[in-house]
């Protein structure tokens, strides 16, 4: 693993924390959900482009509670 995809990897995993620990509280079951990061680096200057995060979410997740969690 590069050093880019250690950080793609952080954040994929801290993100997917803090989606848990909201889930929990609400009581929503976000067993069987994962997320995987990865980046694009430049390479004429070696830095971080872009960085994907998907979430790969359980069938029986409830996409609503998601959505009133998101500002408007």
């Amino acid at each position: 693993m590069t050093t880019t995809d250690y950080l793609a990897s952080a954040l994929a995993s801290c993100t997917r924390t803090i989606m848990t620990l909201k889930a929990e509280a609400k009581g929503v079951d976000f067993v069987r959900c994962y997320a995987e990061g990865g980046n694009k680096v430049s390479m004429e200057d070696f830095r971080v482009t872009r960085t994907n995060i998907v979430f790969h979410l359980n069938a029986a997740f409830e996409a609503e509670l998601l959505r009133s969690e998101l500002p408007r």
